[in-house]
């Protein structure tokens, strides 16, 4: 969870990522989240010749993956 807040992702630290991948720009953890193995949460995307920044909000007491 250090790592994640130096790069960025407002986080708690009482969030649990468990072997997952979330992108650091433009991302918001609520309190009490739990990321599965293999998730991945990404905050932009490549459409044609575009690339697509969007903010991502996962609120609290949320289970992906």
């Amino acid at each position: 969870m250090v790592a994640y807040k130096i790069f960025g992702v407002k986080t708690s630290f009482k969030n649990a990522l468990h072997d997952g991948w979330v992108d650091c720009e433009l991302v918001t953890l609520g309190k009490n989240v739990r990321i599965g193995q293999g998730t991945v949460i990404m905050s932009n995307l490549i459409v044609k010749d575009r690339l697509i920044f969007k903010r991502v909000v996962i609120k609290d007491n949320v289970i992906i993956g």
